[in-house]
């Protein structure tokens, strides 16, 4: 249960009921929902309610406006039909079946401040099996300005995870034909770029050709980034001055 992990770590401390006390407040006041097959606090407010009109539970007591006004007497005085001893919630009319949220609103906030441990025990076990959306519980916290507890952090992602989201996010970050230039070892790269301008150079190419030749031409010429392809261009380049050298 949520409470009963979360009274170990939360400062200052608070007991499992306390917290239950707070995160059921909190579904009431609809700032928490439980997940399905959870009910909702209309569905909830209209099974109270016809439990107690039967007689059923009688630890709350639920009273229309026209109730809240009270009855008028043969003598004129007004009978208030009201227990002070027990917990009242305003309901809409005495037809639930016409509620909705909104017209619900005040019960719901009355409920918030309404225990279910001291004042109707039998949906408290309800609340302490509710499953909840981390996501919702951590914006809870946040409104409430109290810290994040530990037992419920986000999973730490695997090593083969991480490396296929590092794989996923390098693909989505290349450039527009990058994937076309398939990158090797830089060293390799650069000779098989040489080798092919050399074989250019005996069969298309001139070396004045080579030599003018703009760096992004060459790029995409020969699918490399500018930096390969200027390398091998000046590597290329200079076996003909070597050779035009060693010829005197």
């Amino acid at each position: 249960m949520i409470a009963a992990y979360w009274s170990w770590e939360i400062q200052p401390p608070k007991t499992p009921e306390e917290l239950a006390d707070f995160l059921e407040s909190a579904w009431w006041l609809g700032k928490l929902k439980g997940l399905p097959p959870f009910t909702t606090r209309l569905a909830l407010l209209r099974a109270m309610f016809r439990s107690a009109r039967a007689g059923v539970s009688s630890r709350i007591v639920f009273f229309t406006p026209e109730e809240a006004r009270g009855l008028e007497q043969p003598d004129g005085s007004l009978l208030i039909a009201l227990d002070l001893d027990r917990p009242g919630v305003p309901v809409p009319s005495r037809d639930p079946d016409t509620w909705t949220e909104e017209s619900c609103v005040g019960a719901f906030e009355k409920l918030s401040q309404t225990p279910s441990c001291k004042h109707y025990h039998d949906r408290t076990i309800g609340f302490l099996l509710m499953k909840l959306n981390r996501d919702q519980f951590y914006s809870l916290l946040t409104e409430a300005g109290l810290e994040v507890p530990k037992f419920w952090r986000p999973p730490v992602a695997t090593a083969k995870e991480e490396c296929e989201s590092a794989r996923v996010a390098k693909t989505l970050h290349q450039t527009p034909g990058s994937a076309a230039r398939t990158r090797g070892p830089r060293s390799t790269k650069l000779e098989q770029v040489k080798q092919q301008m050399r074989r250019h150079l005996q069969e298309e190419l001139t070396r004045e050709k080579l030599e003018t030749m703009l760096e992004k031409e060459l790029a995409a010429k020969y699918k490399v980034s500018r930096d390969t392809a200027r390398k091998a261009r000046d590597a290329v380049l200079s076996e003909f001055v070597e050779k035009s050298n060693s010829d005197k």
